[in-house]
């Protein structure tokens, strides 16, 4: 949607910078990690690739609909997900179906418990997990890789090894 819509609701310099902060400059959809904030061209420059989206839509016909929140509490940082473009547009592709306001929520809280964490220097003694490979097990074929990303849903049929890769983790 183009932003000189005259019933769109944008946020502010200072809500977009509050986002961008709070998420560490990263995108916080859970599969990414992409720093959205780096050196440009020039070395007076900065060259950025985040967006602030809206949670609940900036329009009234946009993506997830505005749920009955008014100008101000869509204006607000409640309302605002630090992102990357691309993702930016993926979760408004197809109406936000994909991506329900309480998914965005969960990924926004998420990313700041991250940052917080890091900033705090509350690192794991190991670090984020991000891909595991089986290989003497009874129950997965030896080589086999499963990657995981900040947020994961591990579901399948009774015995198919759900548990095991918790306890493993």
């Amino acid at each position: 949607m183009s932003s000189d819509q005259p019933d769109r609701i944008n946020f502010s310099s200072v809500t977009r910078k509050l986002a961008a902060d709070r998420a560490g400059h990263q995108c916080s959809f859970p599969i990414c990690n992409r720093r959205t904030i780096g050196p440009g061209s020039a070395e007076e420059e900065v060259s950025g690739d985040g967006v602030a989206a809206h949670i609940y839509s900036a329009s009234p016909r946009g993506p997830r609909g505005q749920a009955g929140l008014s100008r101000e509490e869509l204006e607000q940082p409640e309302n605002c997900i630090w992102l990357c473009s691309t993702h930016a547009k993926l979760v408004d592709n197809n109406r936000g179906v994909a991506f329900p306001p309480e998914t965005l929520l969960s990924y926004k809280a998420l990313q700041e418990a991250r940052v917080r964490r890091e900033v705090q220097g509350l690192y794991s003694p190991i670090g984020w997990v991000h891909e595991l490979t089986f290989f003497e097990n009874p129950t997965f074929k030896v080589g086999q890789k499963v990657q995981l990303a900040k947020l994961n849903l591990i579901y399948g049929a009774n015995e198919s090894g759900k548990s095991t890769i918790t306890e493993w983790i």
